[in-house]
């Protein structure tokens, strides 16, 4: 457990000293941080988190972005009673697009855990995450993006910027 909560402090460090930096030639319109909620679902599995964005790099077409999540996921138990966790994706990617519309992809890692429902044993277990959707970003701050990831399945999010 002491591992986990070193990792998060450190991923935590990280994209707060991206946060700090801001280049001199600016072309990005939209805002440079966001807060993003989800809902997702595949088969047997559903999952609900939150998403902090920080897009570090930008021109016209092409923006690099890092982002630290937090899900929490239950998975139905067919033939046993079923196993629900936690995820801590640290992830990057890129939004390419114009104006209000991008296409997004993002590939990362970090612990996912699983705790069957009726036992005391829980798994951490490292994941790669990854996931494309289309999103929606409008000037004032608003967000809405619709994606396909692993492990969060098909998903829809809402969020803004600042």
């Amino acid at each position: 457990m002491k591992k986990l909560i070193i990792s998060i402090i450190f991923m935590l460090s990280a994209l707060i000293a991206f946060s700090q930096t801001d280049s001199v030639d600016n072309k990005f319109t939209h805002k440079k941080n966001t807060i993003q909620f989800h809902v997702g679902s595949i088969l047997f599995i559903s999952n609900v988190g939150v998403y902090y964005e920080r897009t570090f790099a930008s021109n016209e077409f092409i923006h690099g972005v890092l982002r630290l999540g937090l899900q929490g996921h239950y998975h139905l138990g067919i033939f046993t009673d079923g196993q629900y966790g936690f995820a801590v994706p640290l992830e990057i990617g890129m939004k390419i697009g114009r104006n209000q519309n991008f296409f997004d992809v993002f590939i990362g890692a970090g612990p996912y855990s699983l705790k069957e429902t009726y036992s005391s044993d829980v798994d951490i277990l490292p994941m790669v995450f990854t996931e494309i959707a289309y999103r929606r970003q409008n000037y004032n701050g608003s967000i809405f993006r619709l994606g396909l990831s692993i492990p969060k399945g098909i998903f829809i999010s809402f969020g803004g910027a600042f």
